[in-house]
């Protein structure tokens, strides 16, 4: 039985990372992995180690079984809630800051609420400022 595991892998990292338009540069920087590692990955030529696969699991807020093709449902409406929870909770985190990703969780398609919680943490944890 042929292993699928590195084109289930390959595929949804690009089809998650494009869905959410973002370029190898910019979410390469966002979860602090190099550009050609994800080049690497989406081009079938490495996989990724567990430490990579949860930081890309918990920057799409999905099941790694969904990355890896155990489960065809990417479940991330069931991390999304947690994932807000430590943002809302975190001691840094404004009124601001909760009211931009909940501006933004009203005008974008829920799918992207994942990024868009991590786009506003990480100004928050930059300090960048919302923009009024």
């Amino acid at each position: 039985m042929k292993n699928t595991f590195p084109v289930l892998f390959s595929d949804r990292l690009q089809t998650l990372r494009n869905l959410h338009q973002l370029s190898l540069s910019k979410f390469s920087r966002n979860i602090n992995v190099s550009k050609s590692m994800i080049f690497n990955f989406e081009n079938q030529v490495t996989l990724p180690s567990v430490e990579v696969l949860i930081k890309i699991s918990n920057y799409f807020c999905c099941s790694m079984d969904y990355l890896i093709g155990r489960s065809d449902n990417p479940s991330w409406m069931d991390y999304l809630p947690q994932a807000e929870n430590k943002f809302f909770n975190h001691l840094d985190t404004t009124p601001d800051f909760i009211k931009m990703y909940q501006d933004e969780k009203i005008i974008e398609p829920i799918s992207l609420a994942p990024v868009s919680l991590r786009k506003i943490e990480f100004m928050r944890d930059n300090h960048i400022q919302p923009q009024a």
